[in-house]
């Protein structure tokens, strides 16, 4: 009896390309959305816009800049519902765990009125973020860099 082995060499190469291709693509991604935040961010007059490098940080920012265009329920206190649900969804993910949706429906809410303020198509936008589950929010946040408001 001849046993013979399979030689996964090549599927391991091609598995560390894609994950290297992964991994390029995510920190250019995160680089061209940092830039293009912070640029919404210091042309509205926000005095923090270096938040937009920070990881949880830029989600914060997101919420910032709409503190005041969301719903009347959340006026003052959208900044505050996302940090406590993201904080929540960490900790109680395996007890409640429904609750890492208030976080994601934060952050596409505070999308949406950022694509509305820029864009004349905000609900395109936003139907692309969610199809590329957020992936293109970033390439957006670079494209809305240098528009000047819609409601100026």
């Amino acid at each position: 009896m001849v046993i013979q082995f399979v030689d996964l060499s090549g599927i391991a190469g091609l598995f560390a390309l894609l994950l290297l291709v992964l991994f390029i693509s995510t920190f250019v991604l995160y680089v061209i959305g940092a830039i293009g935040l912070y640029s919404i961010a210091k042309r509205e007059g926000y005095d923090k816009p270096w938040l937009a490098w920070i990881p949880l940080g830029n989600g914060c920012l997101m919420m910032l800049l709409n503190e005041y265009d969301v719903l009347d329920i959340l006026v003052e206190r959208f900044t505050l519902t996302f940090v406590i649900s993201t904080l929540a969804s960490v900790a109680f993910v395996g007890i409640i765990p429904f609750i890492s949706v208030i976080p994601f429906v934060c952050m596409y809410y505070a999308f949406y009125l950022i694509a509305d303020r820029y864009s004349e198509r905000p609900v395109l936008h936003l139907l692309l973020a969610l199809v590329t589950m957020g992936a293109s929010m970033s390439v957006s946040y670079f494209l809305f860099r240098h528009r000047e408001s819609l409601y100026e």
